[in-house]
């Protein structure tokens, strides 16, 4: 008896895949500081203190040499002046008195300048001594400080290098598809 065979294959479809890749490159960020120390550039003046005394140590008699010549001049014109008209009045009085019987000019005189000085008036008076004079110039502190600085900046690249490779899919036929038949005698041939 004669039997049909038949031998099947199916096709097999292969895929070949290869997965998207995303590769990036960048310049990391890089911090900059710059630093200058503060400094003060501050000066300090000292404190002054001027004390004029003179004032009051004129007033006790202690006085400087132009104030001296200037009162000793003034005192010296003054007793000129004075010595001048006591000598002329002496002499008219001489001229006129000194050949009287009896009368001594010269005497008169002389008894005359004594009674003067004697008849004098001392005057004290009693004046306010004047404060000495003070100034006082505080210390200051003069100049500007320099505050310095501190910077600080960040150098990024924001351009970064990136590559992306798509994901690639490809199919192709592994194994052909077939149907194979014929016939044997008797029997299946089962791997033929």
């Amino acid at each position: 008896m004669l039997r049909l065979n038949i031998r099947q294959t199916y096709t097999q479809i292969g895929i070949r895949t290869q997965p998207s890749t995303l590769a990036t490159h960048y310049k990391p960020a890089e911090a900059h500081t710059e630093y200058v120390a503060p400094r003060s550039n501050m000066g300090i003046t000292q404190p002054k203190l001027d004390i004029n005394s003179y004032p009051s140590r004129h007033s006790y008699g202690h006085s400087t040499c132009d104030d001296l010549t200037k009162a000793a001049g003034q005192r010296g014109l003054q007793d000129l002046q004075a010595a001048i008209k006591r000598h002329n009045h002496e002499g008219l009085a001489m001229a006129n008195s000194g050949a009287k019987r009896g009368h001594d000019e010269i005497a008169a005189q002389a008894k005359q300048h004594i009674a003067q000085e004697i008849s004098k008036r001392r005057i004290i008076v009693a004046q306010h001594i004047p404060n000495p004079e003070i100034h006082y110039t505080p210390g200051q502190l003069v100049g500007t400080p320099d505050p310095g600085k501190y910077d600080w900046t960040v150098d990024a690249d924001y351009k970064a290098d990136v590559n992306f490779t798509p994901a690639k899919a490809e199919t192709y036929i592994a194994q052909q598809g077939s149907v194979r038949q014929w016939v044997t005698e008797g029997k299946y041939d089962i791997y033929a």
